[in-house]
């Protein structure tokens, strides 16, 4: 049996009175063609591959083992405009990307979205649930984080974090500090102001929730983590993506589930909502 023939050509993604001064070379399958002329945004795309959907994320070293090559650069933490015409977007999809910026990166993202979008276009956001993980942490339950890596001395991973042994002895302090706020964590080999386990206890016994969370991320060293952007610095519950998407301009708002998008072009589980990330993840859609 014949393998299926790739071909390359150099077009532009979308129309160039959309996407403002930008070229990408776009490798398509001939099985897969593209079937719209809406235009559909994934930000934060990684190695997302649709020829229906525009990928925009940072290109860097760390992850060019994974990107495709239909990628718009775009840096969130430089806080510029999309490089989009306003009124242009039908459909953005960010998954698992606001947890690795600031919150004035995402707020600017949502700004963004809205300016974007054409009305009645949609904007859908998965990220970590920072409730769900906090109460796995009051329970001591383990089983529901991520295994803490030893970095040892490495100055950078560029990709290869799963290739490193894993701390056998992390604590649940420090299992919960990895999920939100690495640099947090005394596991962090870069780590300037480490919080123990008696610390974190300490901070979540007399602080509120959103106050005791927000001194764990204000550790976080937005220099270190553009050298390892796989990192989480932030969390996120419904209600604070709410009241960003609120700021943002947008009206109405709409708590979602896995493989629940109002939009069909967003419900397919190959290519959306990350089946393996669902148990932990919030989901969310906004309407222009």
């Amino acid at each position: 049996m014949k393998k299926q023939l790739i071909k390359f050509i150099r077009v532009p993604i979308v129309n160039l009175g959309n996407l403002v001064g930008l070229k990408v070379e776009i490798k398509l399958k001939e099985k897969l063609k593209k079937t719209t002329d809406k235009i559909f945004i994934n930000v934060g795309a990684g190695d997302f591959k649709h020829p229906n959907w525009i990928n925009v994320d940072k290109i860097s070293d760390f992850y060019k083992e994974y990107q495709a090559e239909n990628t718009v650069d775009y840096d969130l933490l430089e806080g510029k405009p999309l490089p989009f015409k306003d009124n242009s977007i039908d459909l953005i999809y960010t998954a698992h990307t606001i947890e690795h910026v600031t919150n004035e990166a995402v707020e600017n993202l949502f700004r963004e979205a809205f300016k974007k979008l054409k009305k009645g276009g949609i904007i859908r956001i998965t990220c970590p649930d920072i409730l769900y993980l906090f109460n796995a942490y009051k329970r001591n339950d383990g089983e529901l984080f991520y295994e803490i890596k030893d970095y040892g001395n490495k100055e950078t991973l560029v990709g290869k974090e799963y290739d490193l042994a894993k701390k056998i002895d992390a604590s649940i302090q420090q299992k919960f500090l990895w999920s939100f706020a690495r640099q947090s964590s005394i596991h962090h080999n870069k780590s300037i102001n480490p919080l123990t386990d008696k610390q974190v206890d300490k901070l979540f016994e007399e602080l509120d929730l959103e106050n005791a969370l927000n001194e764990c991320i204000k550790r976080c060293d937005i220099n270190i983590q553009k050298q390892r952007p796989e990192e989480h610095i932030n969390w996120f519950t419904e209600d604070k993506l709410i009241n960003f998407l609120k700021k943002a301009g947008f009206k109405v708002t709409l708590k979602s589930r896995f493989n629940q998008s109002i939009s069909e072009h967003m419900r397919n589980p190959e290519h959306f909502d990350n089946v393996f990330l669902s148990p932990t993840s919030l989901y969310m859609e906004a309407i222009k």
